[in-house]
């Protein structure tokens, strides 16, 4: 057991080191080259590992020059601004209600209708999803 931790932990730290030393050659094309050179030389894992992490790391290359790959990708939309008071209102709720149901904290809430404070983006597309389909909102957080 105390092997396979050392093992795991000296592959991880090598993996690591790969990738940061592939990441400041400045192009994402220098990936694998950096990778093929310390697997043949260096990298001390079983073979199919050391693939896994060759292919991840190619993969992330090629997509990052739009080359075709078998990335999933998702593009969201999350807007740069929400009307806070105008979805708590949307919906006839109080502050509070609205905190309450929601789960978010009634001062946080004042801050953002008030201007004092903007909304990250995670919450803007909490607040986005809200406005949308509050019913869901509130199905998933009573689950």
């Amino acid at each position: 057991m105390t092997y396979m931790a050392r093992w795991a932990t000296s592959s991880v730290m090598k993996s690591v080191s790969i990738f940061l030393t592939a990441l400041f050659m400045s192009t994402w094309r220098n990936i694998r080259q950096v990778t093929e050179k310390y697997y043949r030389e260096d990298l001390n894992m079983p073979r199919s590992i050391a693939n896994e992490i060759l292919e991840g790391l190619q993969e992330a290359a090629d997509y990052l020059d739009g080359k075709p790959t078998g990335t999933r990708t998702t593009t969201i939309n999350v807007p740069g601004r929400v009307d806070v008071r105008s979805i708590r209102e949307g919906l006839s709720l109080t502050q509070a209600e609205f905190a309450a149901r929601f789960a978010v904290p009634v001062d946080t809430l004042r801050k953002w209708e008030r201007g004092v404070r903007e909304p990250d983006a995670a919450s803007r597309a909490y607040l986005t999803l809200i406005q949308r389909n509050p019913k869901v909102v509130e199905e998933t957080l009573a689950a």
